[in-house]
């Protein structure tokens, strides 16, 4: 299986038509359907939720091609799996072992995303540092900026935002958008700093629960199994507080 870098074709970003360089600076609004013009570009917190739950073919069915991702986001899933397995230590305490736990779930998910990501989804898309870097670092300026961590930089040093594949993904999305103003670019990440850029730049978003509720929408998951995926999901990626779903009690 081959990665970033890999001897893999490529996808070809398309080139910019002048007529359609027009700029929404509002993001278009979705419902709960799946839009089937749309792209989806799939940060990692998403990708890491389907794959923990084994259920990445359940993702490339429902988006049937739609989904692409970019080289820095498939350096995060190879970094992940390659982070070592942490057991149990004696004494370990309920927080030490929750992370513990966390961490070695997102390392089985990584794992079977650098396994089946290419086959399911295709290829990265690779930017060109020389054409994109200074636009992706403006990128990660911003998500400080808007997450408050340049007012307290030891919160999230910036040297934190290595990867930043979430910049690469919004960056590719104005790229599609200067090529097409028509075109319908969703950003489907759970971090809300992610989802805040993406909003910045005129881009639709989506987070893990609401990739269910898609599904759910089109027959492919009952509420019953979307609430169970969905809690399942959230032992090793969480939403903010405020996107939370109110699940209500099991069904009975």
């Amino acid at each position: 299986m081959s990665g970033w870098g890999s001897d893999a074709p490529k996808r070809v970003i398309p080139p910019p038509t002048p007529s359609m360089m027009a700029r929404h600076r509002v993001a278009p609004g979705l419902g709960k359907a799946r839009d089937p013009d749309a792209i989806y570009l799939l940060d990692s917190g998403v990708a890491f939720a389907f794959a923990y739950v084994d259920r990445l073919e359940l993702l490339s069915r429902h988006y049937a091609g739609q989904v692409v991702y970019t080289g820095a986001v498939w350096r995060e899933w190879q970094d992940r799996a390659d982070s070592a397995y942490r057991p149990g230590q004696p004494g370990e305490d309920a927080e030490g072992r929750a992370r513990r736990q966390r961490h070695n779930g997102l390392r089985v998910a990584a794992g079977r995303l650098v396994k089946q990501a290419e086959i399911l989804f295709g290829p990265p898309i690779e930017l060109d540092p020389r054409e994109h870097g200074e636009e992706i670092a403006a990128l990660k300026r911003q998500l400080l900026d808007l997450t408050g961590h340049d007012q307290d930089p030891e919160l999230v040093p910036a040297e934190d935002l290595t990867h930043a594949g979430e910049c690469e993904l919004v960056r590719y999305g104005v790229v599609l958008r200067e090529a097409d103003a028509r075109q319908v670019v969703v950003l489907c990440a759970n971090d809300g700093g992610a989802r805040k850029l993406a909003r910045a730049q005129a881009l639709a978003q989506r987070q893990m629960h609401g990739v269910l509720e898609e599904m759910a929408e089109a027959g492919s998951l009952t509420a019953g199994q979307v609430r169970a995926l969905y809690l399942k999901m959230t032992q090793v990626t969480e939403l903010p507080a405020v996107d939370r779903p109110d699940l209500g009690p099991p069904a009975t």
